[in-house]
């Protein structure tokens, strides 16, 4: 999950870097770069959300009742 959150980052800054780099150019393998990479991070960013966290985790069994990794949180 925190790779995933990661990639995001760090494809989101490329795409601005890129978008500065070739404002005003003709660059159109760029162009379709900038395109997919920004449609992978709209898929990350809905990975990453509540709902989707909550149906891994429950997929996973981890953070839970049925948690069958040994997680147990904090008792203090």
């Amino acid at each position: 999950m925190l790779e995933e959150v990661e990639k995001s980052i760090r494809l989101q800054r490329l795409v601005a870097s890129l978008r500065t780099d070739v404002a005003g150019t003709e660059h159109p393998r760029v162009a379709e770069f900038i395109k997919w990479a920004e449609a992978y991070v709209d898929r990350l960013t809905d990975r990453l959300s509540a709902g989707s966290l909550e149906d891994r985790f429950t997929l996973n069994k981890v953070f839970g009742s049925d948690d069958d990794h040994n997680f147990h949180p904090s008792r203090w």
